[in-house]
C-alpha cells in the first residue's frame, strides 16, 4: 500500500513538471509577424488646398498620410486625379497642383480600394490696381479755421476688384500744423498757408493731389487789391517801353490726354498723362488658360493723343508625344506634333507590318503607360504637353 502511494507522488510530480516544461516552451516561442496590410489613405492639408485661390498663382503641394505609418509614398502607388479643367496635376510631380482656369475641380489621391477627395475652387485672375483718385474738387474748396472737418473719399481702379476694404488708402498731410489728418478725416488749424501734397500711398505707387486752403479777411483782400495795383502798374510801364499793348497770355494750361487699356471681360484701366510724357505705369493684361495676352501697343513715350490700347491673346503652342508601346514593328511619321491650344488637330496613323490590330491612341500615366482615357482628333484643350501611347491586339488574339 505504501509503495502504490509513493508511486502515485513521483508520477504527480512528473507530470506537473512535464506541464512546467511545456507551459515554459509555449511562452517563450514567438509568435510569426503578420505582413501589415493597407487600411485607408488620407489628405492631410485640406484648409490649405480650399483657401483662396486664383488662377495664375503660385502652385499648391497636396499632402497624404496613409494607415498604417509603414506604407509611404515611396513605397506605395498612389495616385492624383483632378475632375475638372480649373486644377491640373503636374506631369512630372503628381502631388503639385496647377491653378490654371477660374472653377471648380474635385481633387482625388487613391492607393489600392482606398481613396479621399477634395474640392477645390479656383477664381479668377485679379487685374492690377490701375489707380485711385479721390474727392480733390471737395477739398480744394475755400476753407476756414474752425469749420467742420472734411471727409476725404478714395474710387478705385478698378472698381470691381478694388475697394476701402481689401485695399485699405492712407492719407497722409506734409504740413500737420497746417491740416491735421486723423484716419479719412482732415481739419483745417492755421489760418493762412497751401497745403503743399497730401499723399496716397498703395504698395508702392504714390497718387498725389495739391489742396490750396486760405481765409479771405479785409486785410487779405486789401492784399490782393494791392497787388492787382502793382502789377497793373508795372505792365503799363512795361507796355509804354517795349510798345507792346497787348498782355502776354501768361503761362500755357498744362494739356492731359488719356491711354485706355481694353479686354474683353474686364473693366477699362484708364491712365492719364500730360502732353508731351511717358506713360510710367503699364498694367498688365489678365491671364488666360492657353493664350498669352499681351497689349498690341508698347510703346508709350511722348503722348500727344488719346490712346486706346487693345489686349491681344495669342493661342500657346503644345506637343503631343508618341509612343508606339509594345509594337516594336510600328513606325509614326515623327515622334512629336505641335499643336496650337483651342485649333483642331489630327493624330497620326502608325505604319506597321503583321496582323496585330491598331486600336488607337491612349493618355499615358506618370510611367509612361497607356490610360483607359483614348485621345480623339479634334480640338486641343489641354493647356500643357500631353503624351499618347499606341494600344495593338494582344499576340494570343492573332494567334487564335
Amino acid at each position: 500500500m505504501m509503495k502504490t502511494k509513493i508511486k502515485r507522488g513521483v508520477m504527480l510530480i512528473a507530470l506537473a513538471i512535464m506541464s512546467c516544461l511545456v507551459f515554459g516552451l509555449v511562452a517563450c516561442t514567438k509568435p510569426e509577424p503578420s505582413e501589415p496590410v493597407l487600411s485607408g489613405i488620407s489628405i492631410t492639408n485640406k484648409t490649405e488646398l480650399t483657401a483662396e485661390w486664383h488662377a495664375g498663382d503660385a502652385d499648391r503641394t497636396i499632402v497624404v498620410a496613409l494607415s498604417p505609418e509603414s506604407f509611404t509614398s515611396d513605397n506605395t502607388e498612389i495616385t492624383v486625379t483632378s475632375s475638372g479643367e480649373a486644377v491640373t496635376v503636374d506631369t512630372d510631380d503628381k502631388f503639385k497642383l496647377h491653378a490654371v482656369a477660374d472653377g471648380k475641380a474635385t481633387v482625388t489621391v487613391a492607393a489600392g480600394d482606398f481613396t479621399d477627395s477634395v474640392e477645390i475652387t479656383v477664381s479668377r485672375a485679379v487685374p492690377p490696381l490701375g489707380g485711385i483718385a479721390i474727392n480733390a474738387t471737395q477739398l480744394a474748396a475755400e476753407w476756414y479755421i474752425g469749420e467742420a472737418d472734411r471727409t476725404v473719399t478714395v474710387t478705385y481702379d478698378p472698381a470691381s476688384d478694388y475697394n476701402a476694404s481689401n485695399t485699405p488708402a492712407t492719407v497722409t498731410s506734409s504740413k500737420p500744423e497746417i491740416v491735421k489728418v486723423d484716419g479719412m478725416k482732415s481739419t483745417r488749424l492755421r489760418r493762412r498757408a497751401s497745403l503743399d501734397a497730401s499723399k496716397f500711398t498703395y504698395g508702392c505707387k504714390n497718387f498725389e493731389f495739391q489742396e490750396e486752403v486760405m481765409r479771405k479777411k479785409f486785410y487779405d483782400l486789401l492784399t490782393i487789391l494791392l497787388l492787382s495795383f502793382t502789377c497793373v502798374c508795372a505792365f503799363a510801364i512795361s507796355a509804354c517801353a517795349t510798345g507792346k499793348t497787348d498782355p502776354d497770355d501768361g503761362p500755357s494750361q498744362s494739356v492731359t490726354y488719356t491711354v485706355t487699356f481694353k479686354q474683353d471681360g474686364y473693366a477699362d484701366i484708364v491712365k492719364t498723362v500730360e502732353e508731351g510724357e511717358d506713360l510710367a505705369y503699364i498694367p498688365t493684361p489678365a491671364t488666360e488658360t492657353g493664350y498669352t495676352v499681351t497689349w498690341d501697343r508698347t510703346d508709350f513715350t511722348n503722348i500727344t493723343q488719346n490712346v486706346i490700347v487693345n489686349a491681344v491673346k495669342t493661342a500657346n503652342t503644345y506637343k503631343i508625344t508618341y509612343s508606339l508601346g509594345a509594337n516594336n514593328y510600328a513606325t509614326v511619321a515623327s515622334e512629336t506634333q505641335e499643336v496650337r491650344y483651342g485649333e483642331s488637330f489630327t493624330l497620326q496613323t502608325p505604319s506597321y507590318q503583321g496582323s496585330a490590330a491598331f486600336y488607337g491612341w491612349y493618355f499615358a500615366d506618370e510611367k509612361g503607360n497607356p490610360t483607359d482615357e483614348k485621345a480623339e482628333n479634334g480640338k486641343y484643350v489641354w493647356a500643357k504637353d500631353v503624351s499618347v501611347v499606341a494600344k495593338w491586339q494582344e499576340w494570343s488574339d492573332v494567334v487564335s
